[in-house]
């Protein structure tokens, strides 16, 4: 899903004093496709299978 939906970079880091909070930062060509990524139902839907609780914290830079 995320090479398909554009992502070039995604790493994933825990937080060391709370295990179940994560920051996962995705790379793009361009913020277009960033955010084309991050408006998928189908995303939305893959975090929930995954365990995701509550609305993400979504932020975008350049």
């Amino acid at each position: 899903m995320q090479n398909n939906g554009g992502v070039t970079q995604q790493p994933v880091h825990r937080m060391a004093d709370d295990p179940n909070n994560f920051l996962v930062i995705h790379h793009f060509n361009d913020i277009a496709t960033a955010r084309a990524f991050f408006a998928s139902p189908d995303l939305k839907n893959a975090m929930h299978r995954a365990g995701v609780q509550g609305e993400p914290r979504i932020e975008f830079f350049e």
